[in-house]
């Protein structure tokens, strides 16, 4: 039958509903389906492993995907497009056997999340009611589920390796939403410093965090100066960048691993440093899964605004200070999915400044898309 044959069958007599509640965050389940080496461990009937997967996974993006069955032959391959991917709520993708005159299905997977659990649901319509009926006959149904089985063990595998320490972008900030102004310019964030404000980022750095992330240029104004700070002395006036500070912070960062992510860093001088050429969003989400206390990304507008594209950053430690700059590197950039957070923290400061933390919230079902 030819692919435009259902367009005057009804849909309903066209469409396949599948849900399965999976005790999992919805972002573990998008990843187990967004990711090849997650696909391979699940996808299809118990038995028939997939053999062959090449992904594009992007909004337009294609796919081609074959299985083995227990004779040990390659079935026909089959693939599709990506027609809608909403991260952690919904992918959309139409799929369809690599023959001659084969119809397309398209199947719509979304993700609800509550209380710590996510319901999905995979919608699939068929070209036409004969082609639902074949493919019923040869057990759609029961095929997808045992797949299903199968992801419920993978995404238990995957939460109990570890779905990770947080990652937090810690940042001072403007009121119109700047880190840093024209030339690197921070004598914003340096002109009437608070004491207390001193005291309290010296604790987080020291107590809640033992990984700190950096782009080339933060780590490289960092690397000139930080290792020769010496601690403070009683009596000594709070001069933030004059060469002295709070002992926690020079013992934080000069002890701490510091991961920069650099395509042209000359080998790095200062110590407990590691230089990640490529892979970020890979290599976050290993360091993630190791033990230890909370990530910390200082500066770094192109890191922060990577992370915040790829939905890997859990808070946001927000140094908002009142003043506008007009121009310079903003905090956030286009291209971020929508990505809900809660306040659980709100503290003023005598010079103004006030700090705001936001934590990830779940993905809800009634969060409009964008």
């Amino acid at each position: 039958m030819p692919a435009s044959a259902g367009g005057s069958e009804p849909e309903a007599d066209r469409t396949v509903v599948i849900t399965r509640v999976f005790d999992a965050p919805a972002r573990l389940l998008f990843m187990a389906y967004s990711k090849p080496e997650h696909i391979m461990k699940w996808f299809g009937p118990k038995g028939w492993p997939v053999t062959l997967c090449e992904m594009d996974f992007r909004k337009g993006g294609r796919f081609r995907m074959a299985m083995t069955g227990p004779s040990g032959k390659q079935n026909t391959p089959f693939g599709g497009e990506y027609l809608e991917i909403v991260r952690n709520r919904k992918i959309v993708y139409d799929n369809a056997f690599e023959t001659p005159g084969a119809e397309k299905m398209v199947v719509t997977v979304t993700f609800e999340e509550k209380d710590g659990k996510t319901k999905l649901t995979i919608r699939t319509l068929f070209g036409s009611v004969a082609m639902k009926n074949e493919h019923m006959g040869m057990g759609y149904e029961q095929g997808v589920n045992s797949g299903l089985d199968q992801l419920a063990d993978v995404v238990a595998a995957m939460d109990a390796d570890g779905a990770g320490r947080p990652v937090i972008a810690s940042t001072f900030i403007t009121l119109d939403g700047y880190m840093v102004g024209p030339d690197e310019d921070m004598s914003w964030v340096i002109a009437g410093f608070d004491p207390q404000l001193q005291a309290d980022i010296a604790e987080f750095m020291s107590a809640k965090t033992d990984t700190f992330i950096f782009g080339r240029n933060t780590y490289e104004i960092f690397a000139a100066y930080w290792p020769t700070a010496v601690p403070y002395e009683a009596g000594d006036a709070l001069q933030p960048a004059a060469g002295k500070e709070d002992p926690r912070i020079i013992r934080a960062l000069n002890g701490s691993p510091k991961i920069v992510f650099s395509q042209t860093l000359a080998p790095p001088t200062w110590g407990n440093t590691r230089v990640v050429r490529d892979d970020l969003e890979e290599e976050i989400r290993r360091l993630k899964r190791l033990s230890g206390k909370a990530i910390s990304i200082q500066g770094s507008a192109s890191i922060v605004q990577a992370l915040e594209r790829a939905d890997l950053i859990d808070e946001y430690l927000l140094y908002i200070h009142p003043v506008l700059l007009g121009r310079g590197k903003p905090l956030f950039a286009s291209g971020v999915s929508r990505q809900d957070f809660e306040r659980v923290d709100l503290k003023p400061y005598a010079n103004g400044v006030v700090v705001l933390r936001y934590r990830r919230k779940a993905a809800t079902a009634d969060a409009p898309e964008r």
